[in-house]
């Protein structure tokens, strides 16, 4: 559905047409609400015309915007404000004809149009939430794919420039070892020849990343208990974090079983993990936390999902880098520290998987990583 922004909003480009050129004159931040200022003036004109056809038809036109821009209840004051100065307008002119005033005959009549007006109201409410819903929707299953087009592209390069440079490196990591072993050898040389090694293998680390990038999904899948898997990872990697002073907790949390391949969510555990640690280099603590819960898939079925955080108490994420922090090559550590795949490989993990991973963070506070996957039916 195609739409556009009127006063900031997206709407249906349908009814930009109509509302537009009345937004553009009065102005979104008008100090007067529109739906209330067109409320008043076109009960002023009914008031002096006496015509109730007008006033039936017109005002539906105020109560539209209101209930758009302005919200339900906001709507349903201006539908009562109409209705009320339609009663006035019929008793005023009532009283000045001299005619008799039927109280009952006014309030059944106005009565049944302010209820016509608050159906107007739930089906307009009704049919934006939709069209919000479905924009929103739209907006993110674009951004997943033009993102899944960015990994595709730079994983079938990754697998070329990976499996052209493994061979040399492996000649050279093979050469500086023997090298460096070589008794006859001056110190200096075996020095020179461990750095070399050491870089090497850097390298060669880099390049498996870069295969793990460019790897497909579809491995052998079995049913996984989500609170096990956490506490695997996190018994790994304490002592690693022990020595920087941080403590891994796994907060108890319900049997969750989700469908996926173990050693490939374990290294998506992994990776989260890791960062968190190295974001926190004064020591804290990693929390890892995990539960599921009924949404939406975006076909408009129910399902269960499981979701496992990973909240630290790092140094957070600026606002410009969250929406690159999934980005191949993306890194805000220090040069030598990280290559900016871990998160590109997690993400296509989990794509894989049928789930998805989000972050919210802010700069000192920390950052969690959520990571939501499918439950297995019992």
């Amino acid at each position: 559905m195609e739409s556009a922004r009127v006063a900031g909003r997206e709407v249906p480009r349908g009814i930009a047409r109509v509302t537009g050129p009345v937004m553009s004159v009065l102005g979104p931040k008008s100090s007067i609400p529109i739906a209330l200022l067109l409320a008043l003036l076109l009960g002023l004109g009914d008031f002096v015309t006496g015509v109730e056809f007008a006033f039936t038809l017109l005002y539906l036109l105020p109560i539209a915007i209101a209930t758009w821009y302005r919200g339900r209840l906001f709507a349903l004051l201006v539908a009562a404000l109409c209705a009320s100065l339609a009663a006035l307008t019929e008793a005023h002119t009532r009283l000045h004809h001299g005619w008799p005033l039927r109280p009952v005959t006014l309030v059944w009549n106005h009565g049944s149009t302010l209820a016509a007006f608050v159906l107007v109201i739930l089906l307009l409410s009704r049919l934006r939430q939709f069209i919000s819903r479905e924009i929103d929707e739209r907006r993110i299953a674009v951004e997943q794919l033009r993102h899944a087009d960015r990994l595709n592209a730079v994983g079938k390069l990754a697998a070329g420039v990976a499996h052209e440079l493994g061979t040399p490196l492996n000649v050279i990591l093979g050469s500086a070892e023997l090298i460096e072993e070589d008794p006859t050898g001056s110190g200096e040389i075996r020095r020179l020849s461990g750095i070399i090694r050491k870089q090497t293998e850097r390298m060669a680390g880099i390049i498996r990343q870069l295969l793990d990038f460019s790897r497909k999904g579809g491995t052998a899948a079995m049913p996984l208990d989500l609170g096990r898997l956490a506490s695997d990872v996190a018994a790994l990697l304490t002592p690693l974090a022990r020595k920087q002073g941080i403590e891994i907790r796994v907060e108890p949390g319900p049997t969750i079983s989700v469908l996926g391949n173990r050693q490939e969510l374990e290294q998506v555990l992994n990776n989260l993990v890791m960062n968190a640690i190295q974001s926190m280099p004064n020591g804290g603590e990693v929390r890892l936390r995990y539960g599921s819960r009924a949404e939406s898939d975006p076909f408009g079925r129910s399902r269960f999902v499981a979701s496992l955080a990973i909240i630290d108490e790092g140094s957070g994420i600026a606002p410009n880098d969250l929406d690159r922090v999934f980005d191949p090559f993306f890194t805000t550590k220090d040069v030598g520290r990280g290559t900016g795949l871990g998160l590109s490989v997690s993400y296509g993990i989990i794509r894989d998987h049928d789930g998805s991973i989000g972050v919210e963070s802010r700069l000192d506070a920390g950052s969690t990583f959520t990571v939501r996957l499918p439950v297995v039916a019992p």
